[in-house]
């Protein structure tokens, strides 16, 4: 999956996650009396006042009650949303628990969404069930881990055109060729049939979204990623998302965002299996 070089440009990009994640929690711990302040040195809004002018900015930026971390947090989710979207960026934003989506009714063609409960595979709770045992062990499919990308997402967009646009297509394409974000592909006769992809840091894998086009490819897609973890070869976790029906049966289960994140950062810049884990399964 990686390659000496990759591991290069990861440790490099490693840097700039570490300063951006460490700015954000300060704006996350500020009072909410002095909120506006720090948005005004951060950043983000520092760009997007050059990009928007300062009257736009204030009036996406005020107007939020409650709890000062969640309107601190809110405003500037909504600030880069009406920035251009930059590759480099993904990533601190996904250490901050903020996935990027396309979404053409906005200003800026994309949306930050943002989740308190993520759903998780560990290496403890990992499972394949007797139906995904089979598929994968009788299957005359070529699985995969490839940096190659974009056909992967392009044939997601077939069905989930409303948020794969170009611009993120181009923006994960990037990622790709910087080795944190890769694709799982089930070829036949070098025909990509079935695949997911997503970013990976820490050899913890969150998938953005899936496809086949051939049944049951699919499944044993899933199920090779899922075998990577109990193997604990390429992959040591899979965030999921959220939980669906699809994948309960693989040992999906849900921790909070602040443990996912906790997890996450501590995963930065080491590529031992055991270094961090996941909090525990529910027993």
């Amino acid at each position: 999956m990686t390659t000496e070089a990759s591991h290069r440009t990861l440790s490099q990009v490693t840097a700039l996650m570490r300063r951006k994640a460490r700015g954000a929690r300060r704006r996350l711990l500020a009072k909410r009396e002095g909120a506006t302040d720090l948005f005004w040195r951060s950043t983000v809004v520092g760009s997007a006042t050059r990009k928007l002018g300062a009257d736009e900015v204030v009036k996406i930026a005020i107007g939020h009650s409650g709890d000062a971390d969640v309107a601190a947090r809110r405003s500037i989710r909504r600030l880069r949303e009406h920035l251009p979207i930059d590759g480099l960026d993904i990533l601190p934003n996904h250490l901050q628990g903020l996935v990027l989506l396309g979404n053409t009714a906005r200003d800026g063609g994309h949306e930050w969404q943002e989740y308190d409960r993520r759903a998780v595979i560990s290496r403890a709770s990992a499972h394949l069930p007797r139906s995904a045992r089979r598929a994968l062990r009788q299957t005359d499919l070529d699985i995969r881990i490839t940096s190659d990308v974009e056909p992967i997402i392009r044939a997601c967009r077939r069905e989930w055109e409303s948020w794969i646009t170009e611009d993120l297509i181009d923006s994960y394409v990037d990622l790709a060729n910087r080795g944190v974000c890769i694709g799982v592909g089930a070829y036949r006769d070098d025909d990509l049939v079935a695949g997911i992809w997503g970013l990976v840091v820490g050899r913890c894998f969150t998938g953005m979204s899936t496809f086949h086009t051939e049944p049951g490819a699919g499944t044993v897609v899933f199920a090779w990623l899922v075998n990577e973890v109990i193997e604990q070869r390429e992959l040591v976790s899979i965030d999921v998302g959220e939980a669906t029906p699809h994948v309960m049966n693989y040992g999906v289960y849900e921790i909070s965002r602040e443990d996912f994140l906790r997890y996450l950062q501590a995963r930065l810049g080491t590529d031992q299996a055991s270094a961090v884990e996941l909090p525990a399964p529910p027993s």
